[in-house]
């Protein structure tokens, strides 16, 4: 099976209008169909088109002989003139399948010659894909974005791409069926867009193209789509691109579109307060963070002073403890010195507790006979320590003090 690109039955039998006279044009026109609705692409177009217009069927309702001169004859041709190939070609290789098929489906009811489009619009360059308007952006347009509105940038050339020329060519058969719905047939024609009304509304629709996705981002679903219904359907919403095109600001913001400015600058006002609750929030952390590190440094400095005010008792602590370690240490050796002299120079006696002590002087006491010439006694103990109060009183006692 050969894929449709281009054409149907109907539309090809409209190129060269009604033929009542050709009994069995359908069929002519299905065998040969084929030769449009190559499957290789518009490559093959001019191929194909040869192959046509050498077919012996179409030479002879041409009315000249010559396969190699196959033009227009006369009436109930189906060769294709000049002209007629030109639109056939454009509507190939320049026709978005979306758009094509918005042309098809015009043919249901409605001849081609007669209805929406026709041979005119084929010829009309601005209406296919790739088409530019060489235009040019105005610097000091008074139309600007908000303050710290989004916005984007527009390319003034406006190139027609292949969603813009979908919308385009389904706005138009749209705004022609409701135009002609109570018109005869024949009369139909007599309402088609005028040069000037396709250019403005291919321009809106290239420019709405180029804005779309800024849009789908900037608004919320069911209003895009809504948007976009509208664009598609009817002229409501033209009215915010024609003060746009006539304006040509560098940049393009959702409030320069009238129908959506209130809900724009509504929107706006809310994400600015929404900022500025942000802000005032921000600001209170920030001033909560600061007072925390305030209290952090007051609580750093309190230690501070405590520890500084317990100096002189650690000093005096340390300055005590090194007392006290100098003094053992003198005590251990003056120990040990009054124990040498005491071995080397004095009878000493060791006793290990004190009970021990009276044998030993009641023993010197015997051996000694005058009392008065013992002039002192010198006991050491095993464990040297201080004297308490009964040994001192023994000694004493001892003595004769």
């Amino acid at each position: 099976m050969w894929k449709l690109q281009v054409l149907n039955l109907r539309f090809c039998k409209a190129l060269k209008g009604p033929y009542n006279t050709l009994k069995d044009l359908r069929d002519l026109c299905r065998a040969y169909m084929p030769y449009f609705f190559f499957p290789e692409g518009a490559a093959h177009y001019k191929t194909c088109l040869e192959k046509y217009k050498q077919h012996p069927e179409v030479i002879a309702s041409s009315g000249i002989p010559d396969e190699n001169d196959a033009r227009s004859g006369g009436s109930g041709s189906i060769s294709l003139p000049p002209k007629m190939e030109f639109a056939v070609k454009r509507w190939i290789e320049e026709c978005d399948p979306e758009a094509r098929a918005v042309v098809s489906s015009s043919n249901n009811d409605v001849p081609f010659n007669m209805g929406c489009f026709g041979e005119k619009w084929a010829l009309d360059e601005m209406m296919f894909l790739g088409s530019k308007i060489k235009l040019v952006s105005d610097a000091h347009s008074n139309m600007v974005p908000l303050d710290g509105e989004a916005y984007v940038t527009i390319d003034w050339n406006l190139p027609l791409l292949a969603t813009g020329q979908a919308m385009l060519y389904k706005r138009a058969y749209i705004q022609f069926k409701k135009l002609t719905s109570c018109i005869p047939i024949s009369q139909k024609k007599k309402y088609r867009a005028n040069d000037n009304e396709k250019l403005t509304l291919r321009n809106i629709m290239a420019l709405f193209d180029q804005l779309r996705a800024f849009m789908k981002a900037q608004m919320e679903g069911a209003e895009f789509d809504q948007y976009v219904l509208d664009m598609s359907s009817g002229s409501a919403r033209d009215e915010d691109f024609v003060l746009i095109l006539g304006a040509r600001p560098e940049k393009v913001s959702i409030s320069m579109l009238n129908s959506v400015s209130a809900g724009a600058t509504k929107s706006r006002l809310e994400k600015e307060k929404s900022s500025m609750v942000d802000v005032e929030e921000q600001r209170l952390q920030v001033r909560a963070a600061k007072y925390n590190l305030w209290v952090g440094g007051l609580d750093r400095d309190q230690e501070k002073m405590v520890f500084i005010s317990q100096l002189p008792r650690e000093v005096k602590l340390l300055q005590h403890k090194k007392n006290v370690f100098a003094r053992s240490e003198q005590t251990d050796n003056s120990q040990k010195a009054t124990k040498g002299y005491c071995t080397k120079y004095l009878r000493t006696i060791y006793v290990s507790k004190m009970e021990l002590l009276q044998s030993h002087v009641q023993s010197m006491k015997s051996q000694i006979a005058p009392w008065a010439t013992i002039q002192r006694l010198t006991i050491q103990f095993s464990s040297f320590r201080p004297l308490k109060s009964r040994p001192l009183k023994a000694l004493r006692a001892f003595n004769g003090l």
